[in-house]
């Protein structure tokens, strides 16, 4: 969720909000939602239950992000909340935390498992664009990958490939 006046480094964020009316039901035909003063609210999935999500097909620009929500319940009562967010470069590179099989491993079979671990602090990583090279040659069609999130002093997605030739 994309908080008020929050700082974020991923240039496709999912904005969220939650939303109910204690004394009558929310109209949701006449739910709107705006991005930078234009309506994405047909692009945007609104639940019954009191949840409306709207992801960018296009990256945003670096800067300040206005988000408004309209909301009337069925006794046309309404209301806009408004809530911005700034987004700035990712300044930070990925980081490999481990390696099996690192530099000057010495292996006992001719078909070891390599296994790689990464993560990135801030924007994410984009796992179509990691590549896993041995001697060279691009195996990563060959390579698992998968994900895990982690919470103790970092909190990231940690990304891992992991290759068996054979």
């Amino acid at each position: 969720m994309v908080e008020n006046h929050s700082t974020i480094y991923v240039p496709r964020p999912k904005i969220t909000a939650e939303f109910m009316d204690t004394a009558t039901s929310i109209d949701l035909n006449k739910t709107k939602l705006l991005l930078n003063g234009k309506e994405v609210t047909d692009n945007a999935t609104i639940d019954p239950e009191g949840v409306i999500i709207y992801k960018s097909w296009k990256p945003l620009g670096l800067g300040v992000h206005n988000v408004s929500l309209y909301l009337e319940d069925i006794i046309f009562h309404g209301k806009w909340y408004n809530w911005s967010f700034k987004l700035e470069e990712d300044k930070y590179l990925p980081i490999i935390i481990t390696i099996a099989l690192g530099n000057k491993s010495v292996v006992y079979t001719p078909y070891p498992e390599i296994y790689a671990s990464f993560a990135d602090l801030e924007s994410g990583i984009n796992i179509t664009a990691c590549r896993l090279y041995l001697d060279g040659e691009d195996v990563t069609e060959n390579a698992s990958y998968n994900y895990y999130y982690y919470e103790v002093g970092l909190q990231a997605y940690v990304y891992y490939f992991r290759y068996q030739p054979s």
